[in-house]
């Protein structure tokens, strides 16, 4: 019953609730490459092994650390996926957004 009732009422909203979605997900998935891409840029650039010495890899350090600095940028799209969830549920109706904006530290009845 209660999908029967989000569904409802939320179905004009499909398309910004699936950018949200889709814009956290990216974020995600960004956040926790970011220290796999440092293991990587340590582990085979910095650590590089020629015969018995250890020979840092620049281009590889470079290569990767770009790689780096455009998964850190597409993380920062945190902020603005925010913003957006923000004008988003500021845009619905009171009762509508309720379901949004409900969190474990807040009220749903917040004094003025």
């Amino acid at each position: 019953m209660l999908s029967k009732l989000l569904r409802s009422h939320l179905r004009p909203y499909k398309s910004v609730l699936i950018l949200i979605v889709v814009l956290q997900a990216v974020q995600t998935t960004a956040a926790l490459a970011l220290p796999t891409i440092n293991a990587r840029i340590i582990d085979n650039g910095v650590l590089h092994r020629v015969g018995m010495r250890v020979v840092p890899d620049q281009g590889y350090i470079y290569t990767w650390g770009a790689i780096m600095v455009a998964f850190a940028f597409i993380q920062s799209n945190e902020q603005y996926s925010r913003i957006f969830g923000h004008f988003a549920a500021s845009t619905l109706s009171p009762k509508k957004s309720a379901i949004l904006r409900i969190s474990p530290g807040m009220s749903r009845f917040k004094s003025a």
